[in-house]
């Protein structure tokens, strides 16, 4: 399980010329690929949440009905499949100013924060899937933000 990562670029550049940020909306897309022949069919999904905690298996997410985004990914080599997924920080955390309750300083993290759990889990329920075929993910992150409390330029 990894948690966290880098800032997006143009981060600094930004802070530069305002003073706050606020993430309005973000946009997850992840390739799947099977890079070999595998002995079971492998899930694959996204999932958004406001904990960093994700039950680990396949029987597990699905009792929890909370996620919408899963591929089934057969046993050939070479296949792959896209799942995206868009999330309006308004509608997620239930706030109509959201502005004012995510506003963050360039430097440190908004107030709120979901977390994207990027996962793959045998069909089967196997909880040992190494003979199972590799699956790699590319993942891209797009933030929508809104950037607050410009900050005053010297002239040259």
């Amino acid at each position: 399980q990894a948690v966290g990562g880098s800032q997006p670029y143009g981060h600094d550049q930004w802070a530069l010329f305002y003073s706050y940020y606020c993430v309005t909306g973000a946009k997850i897309e992840v390739q799947f690929s099977r890079t070999e022949t595998g002995q079971a069919p492998m899930i694959c999904g996204v999932h958004v949440d406001r904990d960093t905690d994700l039950v680990s298996t396949v029987k597990g997410k699905m009792e929890q009905q909370a996620f919408k985004n899963i591929k089934t990914l057969t046993v050939n080599s070479r296949e792959h499949c896209s799942i995206s997924e868009y999330v309006d920080m308004r509608k997620f955390f239930n706030e109509k100013d959201i502005v004012q309750h995510t506003k963050a300083a360039f430097g440190a993290n908004p107030g709120y924060e979901c977390y994207a759990h990027v996962f793959t889990q045998v069909a089967d329920g196997a909880e040992t899937p190494s003979t199972y075929g590799k699956i790699t993910g590319q993942v891209k992150i797009t933030y929508y933000v809104q950037l607050l409390e410009p900050i005053e330029v010297a002239t040259s």
